[in-house]
């Protein structure tokens, strides 16, 4: 298997990933269900693609979980750590799953999810370079830096010690950056 064969999996496997679920059906759930899943997610209660995306997935989505819950694992080392690239062989015969850290699959997708947003938050235009690099089939681990100039592991040291300060209870989300 080629080198750009796997970054062409990478590049649509992270499309997929930060892509808006566009249902191709509309999904009407029970009131009670709607209500079960609304009072589950407490990010987004009343969010129609969170409870549409919950349902299709059987929760495994990680909007079941509150933001409050997944910065507090993370703060008391219940987290993934992400990937700056192994090679494909690796990938495919042991992939990286929530298991794998011993987190269960909504929490892990939670996780994923906040560091995400983190990217993108942290620096909106480093968060477009790097995914227009990633588009063009740059290597993983040379997007993220030629976008944020740093490495993935400095990204994310960064993301835990937010996720730290967003576990307290004293902290409010407002002026971490400034």
């Amino acid at each position: 298997m080629s080198a750009e064969w796997g970054n062409a999996i990478a590049r649509r496997h992270l499309q997929y990933m930060l892509s808006t679920p566009k249902p191709r059906f509309l999904l009407c759930p029970s009131p009670e269900t709607t209500r079960k899943l609304s009072s589950r997610s407490t990010s987004q209660p009343n969010n129609p693609n969170s409870l549409v995306l919950g349902l299709v997935s059987g929760g495994a989505t990680g909007f079941s979980i509150s933001e409050h819950d997944a910065y507090k694992a993370i703060s008391e080392k219940n987290r993934f750590v992400p990937d700056e690239g192994r090679n494909i062989i690796s990938t495919f015969l042991s992939p990286r799953y929530g298991s794998y850290w011993n987190l269960e699959q909504p929490m892990y997708y939670r996780q994923c999810m906040l560091f995400v947003v983190f990217m993108r938050d942290y620096d909106e235009k480093a968060f477009q370079k790097f995914l227009v690099a990633l588009e063009r089939g740059d290597n993983f681990r040379n997007a993220i830096f030629d976008a944020y100039h740093i490495r993935l592991s400095s990204l994310w040291e960064t993301f835990v010690e937010k996720s730290i300060r967003m576990a307290s209870p004293k902290t409010s989300e407002f002026g971490l950056f400034g």
